[in-house]
């Protein structure tokens, strides 16, 4: 199976892969884009049927407990799309400030 949980309107949506994205150390704000893209041997099983093609980036502030979808802070659509990416402006900046605990996509 290639799929993972899929969105945050489906139960299974926290099974989805996650990252932790830490600043530690910066000496200032920064651009930062994040790119997702489907494999080609599996995009190749996929493509045919959009909604299991479809694919999406969220950018949750980290917390204890049971993420929600209160949590995200952004997102990018969900598409039936091969690449997908999420670009965050002035990371650690003003637009952006840091979050101790950390981010996770």
């Amino acid at each position: 199976d290639i799929s993972g949980g899929g969105c945050h309107l489906k139960k299974d949506w926290l099974i989805n892969p996650k990252y932790l994205l830490n600043f530690a150390d910066t000496v200032g704000p920064a651009d930062l884009r994040i790119k997702l893209m489907i494999a080609d041997k599996n995009w190749k099983k996929v493509n045919a049927n959009t909604v299991k093609g479809m694919i999406g980036i969220y950018l949750i502030r980290r917390k204890e407990g049971k993420i929600t979808y209160d949590d995200v802070i952004q997102q990018t659509n969900f598409l039936p799309v091969r690449l997908t990416e999420l670009t965050l402006k002035d990371v650690l900046g003003t637009t952006m400030p840091i979050a101790k605990e950390g981010y996770i996509i």
